[in-house]
């Protein structure tokens, strides 16, 4: 075989082989992120010159997609799928983390959000009718729980305002745990870098990080803090209800 031949062959060799390289080797996939400024007046800054908090610019699949019963509430989590994609327990930890399954809950325990409300709804069809009557009481099963915010907010207010998804003037149980949580990785991205800053990070480091972790011992918190700083009894918190919920639910520091 001509020397020019030889070399072309063995140049068609190697990009077929580095085509399968390509192929076999896993997405490393990324999120960037605008590092907050610290806020010493405000309980939280809204985001650097006015954008939305980092949390909720996180893409979708990074948030919790499922629900897991806590006694009279629900808490979010991963679920089994998202478990298996991002290397994460039910509540979000690494498996590299000291917590990785501490919480003793099994993975299949986290049920994914559609089946949470479809069996809640069935539940309740069930529990409204009244036995021997044959009437039936007007059902709530239509009442669809608020989801975790996706990020779609496009104007960012300091306060719990960027939270309410609604626009109730309350947050719900969803929308408390959401702020709480934000307030969390504002935090931890403070802590590993300069506010202002463009980072870019892979989605295995900021698991690491405990940037996607939604511990339930901290979701049980927010959860007693709202009973607690509930004085008007609607299971919401209101803006004059909030300071007494910001201190209880751990966010001041």
């Amino acid at each position: 075989m001509p020397a020019s031949c030889a070399m072309r062959f063995l140049i068609a060799l190697a990009a077929l082989h580095d085509a399968r390289a390509a192929r076999d080797e896993p997405e490393i996939k990324q999120l960037t992120v605008e590092v907050p400024e610290r806020c010493n007046e405000h309980l939280m800054c809204p985001g650097v010159r006015g954008s939305p908090p980092p949390w909720l610019r996180f893409p979708d699949e990074l948030k919790p997609h499922g629900f897991i019963q806590r006694g009279s509430y629900r808490a979010v989590c991963f679920t089994p799928e998202q478990q298996n994609e991002l290397s994460v327990d039910l509540e979000g930890y690494a498996k590299s983390s000291p917590q990785y399954m501490s919480s003793g809950e099994k993975p299949d325990a986290c049920v994914p959000k559609e089946q949470a409300v479809t069996e809640e709804a069935h539940e309740e069809d069930e529990a409204d009718v009244e036995p021997g009557s044959g009437v039936t009481v007007p059902s709530r099963s239509g009442e669809a729980p608020v989801a975790l915010h996706t990020g779609s907010t496009t104007e960012a207010e300091p306060g719990f305002e960027v939270f309410d998804t609604d626009g109730d003037r309350h947050l719900n149980e969803q929308e408390a745990m959401s702020m709480v949580h934000s307030v969390k990785v504002d935090r931890l991205l403070q802590d590993h870098y300069q506010a202002g800053e463009h980072v870019a990070i892979e989605y295995t480091e900021a698991a690491s990080m405990g940037l996607l972790s939604f511990p339930l011992a901290d979701q049980d918190t927010v959860h007693q803090a709202i009973q607690r700083s509930d004085v008007d009894g609607d299971k919401q918190v209101d803006d004059k209800e909030f300071p007494e919920f910001a201190k209880l639910a751990g966010m001041m520091r």
